[in-house]
């Protein structure tokens, strides 16, 4: 869990020895900024004797024209000492950065401007100037600018820059809701080791919230399970649990908050043309600016972070839930920042102009980037094609953090945002590859469980030896597998598996694209076995659920979701301190998926176990026709035989809510107990919503759910 850690601080290490510098936005809410732009503006709406056509640019008078330069360097003096003590020229001689930038417009001669030349023009204003100059046609001297006017546009442009300060201020709390909620799910989480859930979990106020708005699916009936919105299958997606939605809506109404507040709206419209064109740009520099300080998190929540889930007892698929939606918030900021700057240059008549400029140009590229990423990343993509989802995503969000750097080259702020969010993004490919290195690249067996033909029953087991060792996987937890083949080897798959020490096993039940390929290869192979070499990422996922604490355990599985809830049974029943009842309810179609765990269930035959096994087959299992047929069944007979003498055997599905009802009435009063499930969405929704239910009808009693469901 550590490792992390000491890899980030061998990286900081590493720069502060090279001396590496990372781009900082300063300040720019600032008096010697403001005074400079605000003194250029208005000395520039004054009419001079000279010719700026010949030296092009906004700034060419007052940096050219040597009377216009000497009014600017009066200016900006006294709109300085109007605010800092007279005799202090500090403020003074550090705004000449400000003037050299300025004139570097211009020429880039002008960024050479010395101290000396900088006093000189403030000498020669000072005893020169005009205080009286509205009547003159055509100035040729310096002038005086009365201090009222001097304060109207100081004050424009700090409208301006304390909404561009502002905004990186409400982008940072952004990210810092996001840190309160991980404290809070850290504190609850870390209950578990201090014995505090006990008192937390056993209040009735606590089960209240918990079963009405933590809990529970999220206005369907449906968080593990895709639906389709108004029914339309282009729209399929997955829906947050409860407790996902709420911290989501908090996020966005935090979004809109930010984006509507705390706005310094000028009354002389002395920088722009109207109120409109005013808070258009305003309300496009708030946009953009929040949308960019959303980076990092949008990276961190799709990192496969295995100690922010041992800290917070969240889950990845929480993780890419708040992924998705930061990502849908900071797609609307970025369109609310792309409308209102066409809008600002439609209002200004600069439409045409702005288009010929490079960093609009990079801002066009990027929202048309930004657009086609989020069409990639509907549900039925990611649902279909997963393949293709993932790595056009990665394309696309690499060129679209390239189209947003050289968008704001120009303004030279905001790219810490940037470079922090590929900082985390590497870092966590460092991690990734180190987790897969020291694993290392055993040969695994592949081998086939369908003995009847059945399409229905395709499924292989796969037996990977551990050449490490001191690699260890917890039950539940889950790891990304590659299989070693040239055609495929850079794809992999999350599947849960068991750790039997020396070994790990898996049992998959195929689908489409990489598992079918493999799935034909070992059909291909002699006996219906495969030697392939594979590589193994991981493991993720809840490490610490510390069931072992809790007086009663109610495991429930289904289908392909039995590894994690039969690993915990199989780890459990061999602790002398394991819960006083032990319950593994297996829901499977047929014992076909069954027979790939053979051996691991057949452990909890043991009397000691003091595991009570429910197997339920809601179908019968299909009987090849032909001369395997008598074998078969002769194996299927035995395998029956073997599991009636310690399990209860069932030919229906379930009642889950009647279980766990059960459970939880007859347990004594100040007993806790652990519901761990995992299967087919459906199950997982069913059993999440019924838990929920039993909270409210018995919220004295101490239970906790765990969902070892995955979401991709």
């Amino acid at each position: 869990m550590h490792k992390p850690l000491l890899l980030l601080t061998w990286l900081i290490s590493l720069a502060s020895a090279f001396n590496i510098k990372l781009p900082h936005t300063e300040k720019k809410d600032r008096l010697g900024s403001n005074a400079v732009l605000a003194c250029a503006s208005y000395i520039n709406t004054l009419k001079w004797s000279f010719d700026n056509s010949l030296v092009p640019g906004f700034y060419s008078t007052i940096c050219s024209y040597s009377p216009a330069f000497d009014t600017w360097s009066l200016c900006i003096f006294n709109s300085l000492t109007d605010q800092v003590f007279p005799t202090d020229n500090s403020s003074f001689e550090e705004s000449l950065g400000n003037v050299r930038n300025t004139c570097s417009f211009v020429d880039k001669k002008f960024s050479n401007i010395s101290l000396e030349q900088y006093y000189l023009s403030l000498n020669n204003a000072s005893s020169h100037a005009l205080k009286n100059y509205s009547s003159v046609e055509s100035l040729s001297t310096s002038v005086r600018v009365d201090r009222e006017t001097r304060s109207k546009w100081v004050r424009a442009f700090h409208a301006h820059a304390y909404n561009l300060d502002i905004s990186s201020v409400y982008g940072a709390y952004l990210s810092y809701y996001f840190v309160i909620v991980g404290l809070i799910a850290v504190f609850f989480h870390m209950s578990h080791y201090n014995g505090l859930n006990r008192a937390l979990f056993g209040c009735r106020i606590v089960n209240y919230i918990r079963g009405r708005f933590v809990l529970p699916t999220f206005l369907v009936d449906k968080h593990a399970n895709h639906f389709n919105f108004l029914n339309l299958e282009v729209f399929t997606g997955l829906m947050p649990s409860s407790l996902e939605a709420w911290i989501i809506i908090g996020y966005s109404l935090a979004n809109i908050i930010f984006l509507s507040v705390s706005y310094i709206i000028d009354p002389y419209n002395l920088i722009f043309n109207s109120h409109l064109s005013q808070f258009t740009r305003l309300l496009a520099d708030r946009s953009g600016i929040l949308a960019f300080t959303q980076f990092p998190l949008i990276i961190i929540f799709t990192a496969r972070n295995s100690f922010l889930e041992f800290l917070t007892g969240l889950k990845f698929n929480s993780f890419i839930s708040f992924h998705k939606w930061i990502g849908r918030i900071m797609v609307l900021n970025a369109t609310i920042h792309s409308l209102s700057y066409s809008l600002f240059a439609i209002v200004n008549h600069a439409f045409i102009l702005s288009n010929k400029q490079l960093y609009w140009k990079f801002g066009i590229a990027g929202i048309t980037v930004l657009f086609v990423l989020l069409v990639l990343s509907l549900g039925v993509v990611r649902k279909r094609h997963y393949e293709f989802f993932l790595y056009t995503h990665i394309i696309l969000a690499i060129l679209f953090f390239y189209c947003c750097w050289k968008h704001v080259k120009i303004f030279n702020g905001w790219k810490e945002w940037i470079v922090l969010s590929l900082f985390i993004w590497g870092l966590e490919k460092l991690f990734r590859i180190w987790n897969i290195l020291r694993f290392r690249f055993p040969k695994a067996t592949l081998i086939n469980l369908n003995t009847s033909n059945n399409p229905h029953d395709e499924m292989f087991k796969v037996i990977i030896p551990k050449h490490n060792r001191r690699w260890h996987s917890k039950p539940g937890q889950y790891c990304f597998i590659y299989f070693l083949h040239p055609l495929i080897f850079w794809q992999c798959h999350p599947f849960t598996i068991i750790d039997e020490g020396d070994k790990c096993v898996l049992v998959i039940k195929p689908k489409n694209g990489l598992t079918r390929f493999i799935y034909n290869k070992i059909l291909q192979s002699l006996n219906g076995k495969l030697q392939l070499r594979v590589a193994i990422e991981g493991p993720y996922g809840p490490s610490n659920h510390k069931l072992g604490d809790f007086d009663h355990l109610l495991l429930l599985s289904g289908g392909t979701g039995l590894p994690g809830p039969l690993d915990h049974a199989i780890k459990l029943s061999r602790k002398p301190d394991k819960p006083t009842s032990i319950d593994l309810i297996i829901t499977i179609k047929n014992l076909s998926f069954l027979n790939g765990y053979k051996s691991e269930v057949l452990e909890l035959k043991n009397s000691r176990s003091n595991v009570n096994v429910q197997i339920y087959l809601t179908q019968q299992a299909a009987v090849a026709k032909g001369a395997n047929a008598r074998d078969q069944l002769i194996n299927y007979n035995d395998i029956m035989a073997e599991l009636t003498n310690f399990a209860h055997i069932g030919n229906a599905r379930p009642n889950f809510s009647n279980a766990i009802d059960n459970t939880m009435k007859n347990m004594p009063p100040r007993d806790s107990l652990a519901i761990v499930c995992c299967g087919p969405p459906v199950l997982v929704d069913d059993v999440r919503n019924s838990v929920s239910q039993k909270l409210l009808d018995y919220p004295e009693r101490i239970v906790e759910y765990f969902e070892e469901y995955q979401c991709w």
